[in-house]
């Protein structure tokens, strides 16, 4: 799939910036072409670490690169409310902090494809209010990186000077609102400093905060913490030089960890210093409970009101931060937390995310059904038009015999059948302009919503010189029967009474794949069997099997189920289906099957969903865009050719 993440840069020092660099990396992997986009800094486009990545862009931007096929989903990383403008197939990966989701999030909700928690807490909050689809997908960290290291530990104590002193330590971004709470720690730190003078504050942040003030400084120094208090390099956090290793030694150097936030997104700290093996204290509310079920947690008496989400927050007191690191420097059982808090988050190795939470969200993102429009080259397509055009007694859903117009596409120049099919219940006169027969059940289908469509086909359609000629000869000059409307004219709503009739009633003829069709043949969902007996007229072996009984005639056309087949491991030399994949559940089953079944060869093809000549057929369970077919038969086969308009044969791998 092509994907926009749309988050922080990549190289940010955050935990959005860390997890769009290790999600992408591994989606990358998965053979995913992926482009970060930021709304941050002025418009450019770099590459970091093999990550694309494109600085400045709006949500319109986005909308129009999806327009012109150059992504298929957009994913969001960012606080809903922060996005402007509604992304196009947009899944969001949606955080929120606040005791309840706020109304600026809700209303947001029902407008993307998926909706992804980044805790369970979170999943469960959207579930409630009544969107049962939303996915979980958490946070992580580097086992490799993030781990006890008593050698280190020493080290950073000493660098700071600190041998001999109870360290504690804060890690986050300094906002403008202390969303982390900072400032209630430095006046638990005071208190907690006056009975203990051995106690130092360590503050992994930047010392002014997001909105450029310095109000954090100015309350450490007005309650005279000035040399109590050691801040990291202000410079590294804003030039983004802050490697994973350096934030590891941060944690290792702390006695404990305080992050007393009034609310997380999720919260890569906890579980980063919890995995060096430092004892926690934080929130009781929120992620806190989630993510730090062994450690020190403090559950907040007040609240205060968020002002921007107009939702209410937990607020820990000073008091109650106080009484927490007196619990953990007092705790005999300190090194007994940090064992249990490391066993704790195991289960957030950014392997073990990607793995069980990410490659099944993924998957089920290349089955949404969202049809990416690929152009094909217009001007080749003109000029070397080679199929048919008819118009005769259509009779597929009335006795009334309205003309049904048939066109055939290009195909192979040496094929004399039609290769693509397609009728519309429409008729154009010799100007183009297209009727439609009010007593065809149809006409009820093309209502305002499909008309724009139905129009921009013919529109296709008529830039053929071959089609527009020909209907410049043989169409009427004019309907003058009031059963004829113009197409133009229709004003009417949707009868969902006729929604069996929205199916784009079009068919692929299967190429001349004759130098493939060897040995004995299946044929998986032969429908009345007519490839079948025309192979058998050809003098080959070929058999057919349709779950319509109506079809079976227990000689060419045998019962059968495509997901489920009947025959033994390679019962037959080639295995091919016509049109049938895309109306299964589960296509990757009838693949699989396919190629069980079959010694040699495997020939699977499927309507063309790409060409802007056909509408959506609803019929169809799955709309895979050509490399997803190509990825997934490739998972059981070597691919060897691909014929038009869209037939992949592929050979069946040998196992050693």
């Amino acid at each position: 799939m092509k994907l926009l993440w749309y988050s922080v840069a990549p190289w940010a020092p955050t935990g959005y910036g860390v997890v769009t660099k290790e999600i992408v990396h591994r989606m990358q992997k998965e053979g995913h072409e992926v482009t970060v986009a930021t709304k941050h800094f002025h418009c450019g486009e770099v590459e970091w670490e093999g990550i694309k990545t494109i600085t400045g862009m709006d949500v319109g931007i986005l909308n129009r690169m999806v327009d012109r096929g150059e992504a298929d989903y957009i994913i969001t990383l960012l606080d809903n409310h922060a996005i402007a403008g509604i992304p196009k197939n947009w899944i969001s990966y949606t955080p929120f902090d606040t005791n309840k989701i706020p109304s600026s999030i809700k209303r947001d909700l029902a407008k993307p494809l998926m909706l992804i928690a980044l805790t369970e807490w979170g999943q469960e909050q959207m579930i409630e209010l009544g969107y049962p689809g939303a996915r979980y997908a958490p946070h992580g960290f580097n086992p490799e990186v993030f781990c006890p290291n008593d050698a280190k530990r020493q080290e950073g104590k000493k660098a700071l000077g600190w041998e001999d002193k109870f360290i504690i330590g804060a890690v986050g971004v300094n906002y403008g609102d202390d969303r982390k709470n900072f400032v209630n720690l430095f006046r638990a730190f005071k208190r907690f400093h006056d009975r203990h003078p051995e106690a130092r504050l360590y503050m992994s942040s930047n010392t002014t905060d997001t909105d450029g003030t310095d109000y954090l400084p100015r309350a450490m120094e007005d309650l005279g913490l000035k040399d109590l208090v050691k801040w990291s390099d202000p410079d590294q956090y804003l030039l983004g030089r802050v490697s994973e290793g350096m934030m590891a030694n941060r944690y290792r150097m702390m006695d404990v960890m305080c992050l007393p936030t009034k609310g997380e997104g999720f919260g890569i700290p906890l579980i980063e210093a919890q995995a060096c093996g430092v004892p926690v204290i934080t929130t009781g509310a929120s992620t806190g409970p989630e993510l730090c079920p062994s450690q020190y947690l403090v559950y907040p008496n007040d609240d205060e009101w968020e002002w921007f989400n107009k939702e209410w927050r937990p607020c820990l007191s000073p008091s109650s931060i106080d009484n927490a690191l007196e619990k953990a420097y007092n705790g005999s059982q300190g090194s007994l937390v940090g064992d249990h808090g490391r066993k704790d988050v195991q289960r957030y190795q950014w392997d073990t995310v990607f793995d069980t939470y990410w490659k099944p969200i993924l998957k089920e993102i290349e089955g949404l059904k969202v049809k990416v429009q690929r152009y094909p080259d217009y001007k080749k397509l003109y000029e070397s038009f080679t199929g048919r055009i008819a118009m005769g007694d259509c009779k597929k859903w009335c006795k009334d015999g309205c003309p049904g117009v048939s066109v055939s596409l290009p195909g192979e120049s040496n094929i004399e059948r039609n290769v693509i099919f397609r009728s519309y219940p429409v008729v154009p006169v010799t100007d183009g302009t297209l009727y439609v027969h009010k007593k065809c059940p149809m006409y009820n289908w093309i209502s305002r919503r499909f008309k724009k469509e139905v129009t921009e086909a013919w529109g296709y359609l008529w830039g053929f010189p071959v089609i527009r000629d020909a209907f410049k000869e043989s169409a009427p000059d004019g309907m003058t029967t009031p059963e004829w409307i113009p197409l133009d004219c229709l004003d009417q709503e949707f009868d969902e009474g006729y929604k069996w009739a929205m199916q784009s009633h079009y068919r692929t003829s299967f190429p001349d794949c004759q130098d493939y069709l060897k040995g004995s043949i299946l044929e998986v969902g032969c429908g009345t069997g007519v490839r079948v007996r025309q192979l058998r007229k050809m003098g080959k072996d070929a058999v057919g099997i349709e779950t319509n009984h109506v079809h079976v005639n227990n000689d060419s056309v045998l019962p059968g189920n495509a997901m489920c087949l009947v025959y033994k491991d390679n019962s037959f030399n080639t295995v091919f289906s016509v049109d049938v994949l895309e109306h299964l559940s589960e296509p990757l089953r009838a693949i699989s099957e396919a190629f069980r079944v079959s010694s040699d060869i495997v020939i699977l093809s499927v309507t063309p969903v790409e060409d802007p000549c056909f509408m959506e057929d609803p019929t169809h369970c799955v709309e895979w865009d050509r490399e997803r077919w190509k990825r997934e038969v490739a998972e059981f086969g070597d691919i060897l050719d691909i014929r038009e308009p869209f037939t992949i044969i592929a050979r069946k791998r040998k196992v050693e």
